[in-house]
């Protein structure tokens, strides 16, 4: 960083725009009596005042630095919003140029009592800091006497000289009644600013100016230079809530202004620019300790991987032993995250180990048995997707196989149940990053994904007490292959059978499943069912819903409008291939009419077809999806056909006796 010599510095035309400008603790009467959110009655907690003030200061030892002021005032309405009272400062520290410095740090809860505001300071003792890995840590806050009707207050400065802007967040998952948040940005500064999200705020910016004084006596000169002051405002602006059925994060959606650091052109020096790109961002990683140093690890392993791999002859092979010996010999333990948390020696030795620690080996392994394997990162749904190529954006690690045929498949070792080339849920998340070891990188899509299929064929025969036997067969693959072996796979043989009976009415009286930790093939699924409730009897006419265990007659989708995208994960379809004998001497008075509902493009469909033959009612019904993702746009549509097929799925055989 190149350094303003002076002597004196003296910053003038300060920002005389400070909206309310609220000083701490003037909490009155009125906010301590409030016992429920006025713009959101079932709050468990709001923000009165949350504001964030950035702005960049001349030191004379370290050059400029990056100012953040923040004050939030927080009011708890009940037991729910205790969690509010946990606050935490994330803040840079052990690099290799100076750590952030936090001061000014004040936090006080305040309780009426018999009328009187009661505060209750933070003592030191309730701060402490958390080293959470070993570039930036927590400062952690714990506030004293939270209750109901309790409101928190926390302020505090934080200098550094990483002139890099935090995004900031315009909506929360609790009511925002005031929020403000403002740069204050020198001309020798280019940031690239953004937002995302479904919330926006429209920005006042004016041009400020300052002035550097140095030198002494009457040898004083000075440096003028211009500042951009961009502010945002907002009020009551409403929570962020997960009210939406099948959205996979709406974290995702929230609303927020991004800054990214573009070029540093200081007077008299050559002008530095630090827009990143991927390359750069993740060319850094294998420096780091906990990642790249961890690739390079493997004599605690060689032993064990000639044992694994010895036998194996094609790359084919190779692959899916290692594969299968790393998801047999670490249990994930739930950490996310693109560095190690144990670290690959201690997650072997320990049996467990985060994502990053798991995944890593898993690369490291293959490596060394000779295979082409290279780290993905990712977002996962929940941490949102990167505005610009930054390490805070990626918190997701895989490993990638390019085989020497020219294909490339994805392994994440972190669950026993994954396949090859099988992407968790949890990580489909638009796009992920390759790394390959000289620092080149290359985006893999991480949401196309193969269609998934649930075929089931159901031939049921009704005796003339109309009881119902059943022979069933399936077939499930690919992530309906997943969702059966998680759901079913660990139940013993009595609670496999009471979980069937919960899902879908059906007595088991006996099964078999085959391919259950086959993870190549699909779930080939037999079973004997039978079943007694089945048929209404009306005015001597019997009623029979033709879905039998299968039907669907709740519509998850029943919001007039939607914000956020649908999230089926990925495409699939289901199938019910049902055949009904009836009993002898009755016949069929009346048949449902027959279906075909598509959406535009053929996004999603769905068909009811029926038919008699003989003393045999022939029914396909299939619902099929060709994305795993509907836009709010296309939501009306989706809606209406889920309507279609709910009343379809509830209309019945009549039949009356001969």
């Amino acid at each position: 960083m190149k350094k303003l010599v002076l002597l004196i510095i003296m910053v003038l035309g300060l920002n005389n725009m400070k909206a309310q400008d609220r000083k701490f603790g003037k909490i009155t009467k009125e906010e301590l009596k409030e016992e429920v959110c006025s713009i959101d009655s079932i709050a468990e907690a709001a923000y009165l005042y949350k504001t964030k003030e950035v702005s960049f200061e001349y030191d004379k030892e370290k050059g400029f630095q990056k100012i953040v002021k923040v004050h939030d005032i927080i009011k708890i309405y009940n037991e729910e919003g205790f969690d509010y009272g946990n606050q935490s400062i994330r803040f840079y520290a052990k690099s290799n140029r100076t750590e952030d410095k936090l001061s000014r740090i004040k936090a006080t809860t305040y309780n009426l009592v018999n009328g009187k505001i009661e505060e209750t300071d933070v003592e030191k003792k309730e701060m402490y800091t958390d080293e959470n890995n070993e570039y930036y840590n927590y400062k952690k806050i714990a506030f004293p006497n939270v209750k109901k009707g309790s409101i928190v207050e926390l302020s505090y400065e934080l200098r550094s000289v990483f002139w890099d802007i935090d995004d900031f967040k315009i909506q929360e998952e609790i009511p925002i009644k005031f929020i403000y948040h403002s740069t204050r940005i020198p001309e020798y500064f280019g940031f690239k600013k953004s937002s995302k999200g479904y919330m926006s705020l429209s920005p006042t910016v004016e041009n400020k100016y300052n002035r550097i004084l140095f030198g002494k006596g009457a040898e004083i000169s000075s440096v003028d230079y211009n500042e951009e002051e961009t502010i945002f405002k907002g009020e009551n602006i409403l929570a962020l809530k997960d009210d939406e059925p099948f959205t996979a994060s709406y974290k995702d959606y929230v609303g927020t202004i991004g800054y990214e650091l573009s070029y540093v052109d200081f007077p008299n020096s050559v002008i530095e620019h630090y827009s990143t790109s991927w390359e750069s961002v993740c060319e850094k990683l294998y420096d780091y300790s906990s990642f790249g140093s961890q690739l390079k690890k493997h004599s605690y392993f060689s032993e064990d991987l000639e044992k694994v791999i010895a036998g194996k002859e094609t790359e084919q092979e190779i692959v899916a032993a290692v594969f299968n010996f790393v998801k047999s010999k670490v249990t994930w333990d739930k950490y996310t995250g693109i560095f190690t948390h144990e670290g690959v020696v201690d997650a072997y030795k320990k049996g467990t180990g985060s994502v990053a620690d798991i995944n890593l080996m898993l690369v490291a392994m293959l490596r060394e048995a000779g295979i082409n394997a290279n780290p993905v990162l990712s977002s996962t749904k929940g941490h949102g997707t990167p505005l610009y190529p930054t390490l805070d954006g990626l918190n997701y690690v895989m490993a990638a196989v390019e085989s020497k045929q020219g294909f490339r498949i994805l392994l994440d070792a972190s669950d026993p149940y994954h396949a090859i080339n099988f992407v968790p849920s949890r990580a489909m998340n638009w796009e992920g990053r390759l790394l390959y070891k000289r620092g080149q990188t290359f985006s893999v899509p991480l949401t196309k994904a193969k269609k998934s299929q649930e075929n089931f064929i159901l031939n049921a025969v009704f005796d003339e007490d109309f009881n119902l036997k059943c022979s069933l067969q399936s077939k499930i693959t690919d992530r309906e292959a997943f969702s059966f072996r998680k759901k079913y796979n660990q139940l013993s043989d009595d609670k496999f059978k009471e979980k069937l009976k919960s899902d879908y009415h059906m007595n088991v009286v006996s099964y078999e499943i085959k391919n259950k930790y086959n993870l190549s093939k699909p779930i080939m699924f037999k079973a004997e069912v039978e079943g007694s409730e089945f048929c209404e009897t009306i005015n001597g006419k019997k009623y029979i819903n033709p879905m039998l265990f299968f039907k669907e007659t709740e519509n998850p989708f029943t919001l007039e409008t939607r914000k956020y995208p649908v999230d089926l994960v990925a495409p699939y379809s289901e199938t019910r291939s049902i055949n009904i004998t009836i009993p002898k001497g009755y016949k069929v008075v009346s048949l449902p009419k027959g279906l075909h509902a598509k959406m535009t493009d053929n996004k999603g469909s769905y068909k009811y077809l029926i038919q008699q033959m003989g003393d045999k009612i022939i029914l396909m019904s299939v619902k099929e999806f060709n994305t795993g993702m509907i836009l709010p746009n296309q939501y009306p549509e989706l809606k209406e056909l889920y309507s279609q097929m709910i009343a379809k799925n509830k209309e019945q055989i009549v039949l009356e006796k001969i």
